[in-house]
This record gives structure tokens, sequence and C-alpha cells, in this order.
């Protein structure tokens, strides 16, 4: 305690010289009327302070492409704050409570309860903001931090507007006025740098709530200091608040309608923290303008085209596609530019590397249909793109749900007299069940260290019990360890940071996949097997200032992709390519009803995308306000995003990680690639299946909320004894 008087002490007597606190701080209408100009000013001051900041989150060259920019952001910046004005706003209700209560007439009333109203109402209103997403609904983390803001909210107002039994201990209000102005700097500070490495885009309403809070606490540090220093009174308050509010509805209502600056709309919203938060408020990120689009006819040449534009090779002569089995193999979220193709050096993954090289084909340019786990396989097992596939598309994008009238592949298989079988870990893919004969999943929503391992041996199990039924089957395959939350492996490797731990993870699903491969071959099953190994997609650590996979660049887009079909000489093949074409590629040489299945989707679907787009192969991200596309070429790859209209254009030779956008700096090019776009987007908008609900998770209808799986036996039921249900 005598420590604290002593800080105490000393910072009064700095407070004193400085002359931060004037002798008639009592309930006199000098004080009141000091706190009220400051909360005014407060305003277009946080404003500025906001926007400065915010006009910084584009790189120098984007400013030196597009000089307009060095004044749109800011213009949309000014713009974009108007969303956080809410938070200060119902804090300037609840102080217009106070100075009701605080005026010389009434004297002492306690502002405890008032002061209790403002401080929940404040962090209250920032909390709902946040919950918005169900998930963070009675998250334990962040309900202690919102109550931290409430309780500092609340401190504030009893050293701003002191009661008597504070005013009295004249050496404790005036260290909290100096300290408190402080704390909420670097809250400030704190809110705003954790919200812009918060996977940008990836939780919308976090993004927005702390958004509001970086402008709460600019706003309280600033009207503290200005109360401090006892600004002068140039003009009546309300003069003053008029002019103010005057000079931003002004910005608020002309920036929008300045067509010179929609380059810098798109760049504020796509660069910038405030303009993600904002921007991601958006229900549908599906609004392009198809009044302009041309209507995209069937492509009758589509077979022909796929087989010169797939770049998948040529299967061996006399192949029959019922005379094999197909077994799927998987792994979540493994970078292609860190397995043992794109990094030898890191051999990162040598078991698939060795699968790939020994005789094999494997693909240098692969690139997935989806960055989201769901959507890939609902577009892979439909055998068209994601937009094109009947995928029902709820406000939480993993929830996702292949309608129950689209025919999977499985399905097609299973008809055609295959056996079938799932396995794979927790993670529900909804609608994707139809056609599985047999699946085996984890119950547990997160895995463990021995996930992996205990596929592999499900599998190889699952693959034996098949080749005991003496008919051809279709196994699916899923490892799951590269999937966030990482789990450390091996002691000898770095584990210190995410990327460390997710090596590791990438390290132990490689080795789970080389026992599967060795199980394979010793159940005599290689030489009449094809056997594909996937990536599902990439995974982001902060190289577009992301995390997770929520984007296009090529670190998440481009996969591992390699196959084994037997008495096909093995190659490298280094033209662009996707997963998806893969069961098209198999299926065109199966039975009839399978080659007319591929051939169907050919003519209707890729034939049309691959016309308009000249060849593009396309990838997909459908989310509510983050919806994505690309379009991947020899040479190029553009980036599109359906919500702030940007388009993105990189070089794939020279630049790989896609860090300097180059669409505006050549007309011919930008024009070339636009029209490419457009191509797409007509087609896309010709063929599209693919629905948004707009409901929350709890009204989904039953097929919608839970995936039926009436054969579905789970790997942690240690009573089964490691026996497959539904045969």
């Amino acid at each position: 305690m005598k420590t604290l008087r002593k800080i105490a002490g000393r910072i009064a007597s700095f407070a004193k010289r400085l002359d931060l606190i004037s002798s008639s701080d009592r309930n006199d209408a000098v004080a009141i009327s000091h706190a009220w100009e400051s909360i005014l000013l407060a305003i277009p001051l946080s404003l500025l302070v906001v926007v400065v900041v915010e006009s910084f989150g584009p790189s120098f060259s984007t400013y030196a492409d597009d000089p307009a920019s060095l004044i749109g952001v800011p213009l949309w910046a000014l713009f974009a704050c108007h969303k956080l004005l809410w938070a200060p706003v119902v804090f300037q209700l609840n102080a217009a409570l106070l100075f009701a209560l605080k005026t010389p007439r009434r004297g002492a009333i306690p502002l405890f309860v008032p002061g209790l109203l403002m401080s929940g109402a404040v962090a209250g209103y920032c909390y709902a903001v946040l919950v918005e997403y169900e998930t963070f609904l009675g998250y334990p983390p962040f309900i202690a931090a919102y109550i931290l803001v409430a309780l500092f909210v609340f401190s504030w107002t009893q050293f701003f507007f002191p009661p008597d039994f504070v005013a009295k201990r004249r050496r404790l209000l005036i260290s909290c006025r100096v300290l408190l102005p402080f704390f909420a700097l670097v809250g400030m500070v704190v809110s705003f740098v954790a919200n812009d490495r918060f996977y940008p885009g990836d939780y919308p309403t976090l993004h927005f709530s702390a958004s509001l809070l970086s402008y709460l606490f600019a706003h309280l540090f600033i009207s503290s200091v200005l109360f401090l220093l006892h600004p002068v009174r140039m003009m009546p308050a309300g003069v003053r608040l008029a002019a103010v509010m005057l000079f931003l509805n002004v910005f608020f209502l002309a920036v929008p309608l300045c067509g010179h600056f929609q380059s810098a709309k798109i760049t504020f919203f796509v660069d910038s923290v405030l303009g993600q938060s904002y921007l991601y408020k958006v229900k549908s990120a599906e609004k392009e303008d198809s009044s302009n689009l041309a209507l995209v006819n069937k492509d009758p040449n589509g077979p022909e085209r796929f087989k010169k534009r797939s770049n998948y090779p040529a299967l061996p002569t006399g192949f029959a596609l019922d005379k094999y089995n197909i077994i799927l193999i998987s792994m979540e979220s493994v970078r292609y530019d860190w397995s043992s193709f794109g990094d030898p050096k890191g051999d990162l993954t040598p078991n698939i590397r060795k699968f790939a090289t020994d005789g094999n084909t494997w693909f240098t340019n692969a690139f997935t249909p989806c960055a989201i786990t769901t959507q890939t396989f609902s577009s892979l097992f439909s055998m068209t793109y994601p937009s094109l596939s009947r995928y029902v598309l709820p406000e939480k994008r993993w929830l996702g749900h292949t309608a129950p009238e689209a025919v999977t592949v499985a399905e097609l298989l299973r008809r055609a007299g295959y056996q079938t079988f799932w396995v794979g870990h927790g993670m529900p893919m909804r609608g994707l069940s139809q056609g599985f004969s047999v699946i085996r999943r984890h119950k547990q929503a997160l895995k463990d260290a021995m996930t992996d391992s205990e596929i592999k041996d499900w599998a190889i199990q699952a693959i034996g019990e098949s080749k005991a039924r003496g008919k051809p089957f279709f196994g699916f395959v899923f490892f799951e360890a590269p999937h966030y939350p990482y789990i450390t492996h091996y002691p000898g490797m770095p584990n210190e940071a995410g990327k460390d731990k997710y090596r590791q993870e990438v390290r132990y699903s490689d080795q789970q996949f080389g026992g599967l491969i060795n199980g394979i071959r010793k159940s005599g099953l290689w030489d009449n097997s094809i056997i594909v190994f996937m990536g599902d997609h990439g995974e982001e650590f902060k190289d577009h200032r992301g995390g997770a996979h929520n984007k296009l660049y090529r670190e998440v887009a481009q996969v591992v992709l390699a196959i084994h079909v037997p008495g096909m000489k093995g190659q490298r093949i280094d033209g662009v390519t996707s997963t998806l074409y893969l069961f098209p590629w198999l299926l065109q040489n199966g039975p009839p009803a399978l080659a007319g299945a591929a051939e169907k989707v050919l003519t209707e679907d890729i034939g049309p995308m691959l016309r308009e787009t000249d060849g593009a192969v396309v990838s997909e991200l459908l989310w509510q306000g983050n919806m994505w596309a690309a379009l991947t070429y020899p040479d190029y790859r553009l980036l599109y995003n359906f919500s702030s209209r940007n388009i993105e254009l990189y070089d794939a030779k020279k630049d790989r990680a896609e860090k300097h956008n180059i669409f505006k700096k050549d007309s011919t090019r930008r024009s070339l690639f636009k029209k490419r776009l457009d191509g797409y987007l007509a087609t896309r908008e010709t063929f599209k299946r693919f629905s948004i609900v707009h409901v929350p998770e709890t009204e989904l209808p039953p097929e919608l909320a839970k995936e039926p799986t009436p054969h579905e036996s789970h790997g942690d039921d240690k009573k089964s004894g490691g026996v497959f249900d539904g045969h």
C-alpha cells in the first residue's frame, strides 16, 4: 500500500506541475462543461485516428499504381467509420444521463448506478455484435474479455465524473485521471493489433466487434486527454456538434456517389481491417449483375475439349474401369510448396514422394476446385464446379450440404456393382454419405494424436474385407492430422510456432500414408487397383494476411496429386490441371452408365467452362460475404472477390508467392483476362445450381442439420473390436 501511495503521490505532483487538473475540479458547471466538450470533440478526432491508421493498410505500391487511392482510401475509411459509431453513441447516451444527474443544483448524487448502466450498455453492445456468430456465444475467454471492457468503462465514468467520495481523495483522482487515458490507449492498440492478426475475413463478427472496441478506446483516450488539458471554449458546444455532424454527413453521402474513387473502395475493403469488418457484414456475396452476360450454351465437343485441356494422361490401350478397384486417399490442408515436391530439401512428405515417383504419375501444377473441405468433396463427387453443384450453403460455410437430389460418384459406382466404403475423421461432410455402404469415422469433433494411425488401420481392414468379397470396390480414405488444431509428434523437430507444429502434422500423416500403401501392397491388390493421392487444399500462415484456408491464393489452392494406374507408364506432368477432373477422366472409360454420367457433365458443365475461359482451371470458394473465384493458366493466375469486385492477376512464373498484382499495369493483358473472367461469370450464372439459405444452424431442416448415415460405425467405439457395421 505504501508503494501505491508513493506512485499516486508522484503522479499527482507531476499532474499539478503540468496543470493537468484545475482547482475547480468539483461539482460545478465549469467541470461539467469541460467534460461535455471533451466528449463531443473526441468524435471527429477519434474518426481521424481511425482514418489515419486504416490508410496505412494498403501497401505503398498500391498507392503508386492507383494515385486516386491516396485520397480515396482515407475517404472510404471515413465513410466506413459510421458503422463504428454505435458503441460511442451508446456511450454518449449514457453520458447524457450522467450530465443530467451531475449538476451543481443536485450536488453529490452517487454515480454508481448510471456508470454501471453505461459500462454494461457499451460492452454489451460490442458483445452482441460478436455473438451474432453463434459459436462465440457463451465462450468463456470472450465473456471475460468483455467483462474487463465493462469494468474499464465503469472505472472511467467514476473518475471522469467523480462522486464526492472520490473527489475528496484528490490524490487518487489525479492519479486515475492520468492513468486511465494510458490504459485506453493500450486497449485501442491491443484491440486493433489483435483484430489485424485474427484471420482476416474468417470470423466476421469478431472483426466487427474488435473494430468497435478499437474505436471506443480511441474515443475514451482522446476525450480523457482533452478533459485533462481543459480545451478552450471557442464556440457553443451545440454549434460545434452540429458543424461536426454536417461535415461527416457530407462525406458519408458523397463518397459512395463518387465513381472516381471506386477502385479506392475496393482497395480499402480488401486491405484494411476496418474495411473487412464493414465488408463481411454483407449477407450474400452472390451479387454479380447478369444483365450484361450472354447466355452460355452446352458444349457438344466438351469430352474432346476436356481430353485436350485437362492435362490428364491417356489411359492404357484396352483400359476398362470395371476391372480395377479404386482407392482415393486424401489428406487435410497439405501445402504443395512445403511438400517434398515443392520443397525437396525439407522432404516433409517422403512417403508421398516415393509413391508418386516410383513408376506412377504425378502433377506439379494441380489445383483444388475449392479451399473448403466440404465444398471440395461435394465438387469432386459431383464431378462439377462448386457453384454448379447442388450444394446448399448456410451462413456457416462448413455446414454446407450436398443436396439429396445430387447423384454422387459413390452412388454411380455402387449402382455399377462396386462395393463402397469411407474411412476418415469425424468432420461431417453432409450429403456425401449417399452411395457408401460402409462409413467409419471418429465421433469426437477434435482429433487426437492417434487419429490418423487409426484411420490407416481401419482402411487396411476395410480393403481386406472388400477383397474377401471378390467384387471391385471404391474406397475413400481421408487423413486429418494437418488440419488445425495442431499436435506435436516428434521431439526432434521444431515445435514452437504454429508453422512448426503444422509441419509435424504433415510428416505424421505422411507416415500413416506410407503404412497404408505398404498394407495395400501386402494385400496383393496393387496390380489391380487404381490408387489416387490428393490434398483437399493447402493452408495459409499469414502469406496474404490471413490464416487457415479462406482465400484462393496459391498456398491454399495448389495441391499434391499423384495417381497409380496399373499398366500406365509413370510420368511427371507440368501442365495446369484440377483434382476435379479425376472422376470424369476415369469414368469415361467405365461401363455405359458411368461413361454416360461423365460425358453428361463434360458436355453441360466442364466443357462450357473450358470453352468460355480459354481452358482455365477454375477454383471457387462459396461463402456468404467472402466469395472468391480463381482462374489458373500456365503463365498467370487471376483471382476475383465477389464482394469487393476486386480483380488480381499474378505472373505464375515470376511471382509464385503472388505478391504483385499486375492487373492494372498492362491494358492488353487486362482486357484479355477481363474477357476470360466474364466468360467464367456467364457460365456460372447460366448453369449455377448451388443455393444460399439464410437461417441459423438451429433452424436448418433435418436433412441439412444432420447427415443421414444409417450404416455408420464410429472408431472411438472400443467395444466394436474394429468390426465394420453396415455390410
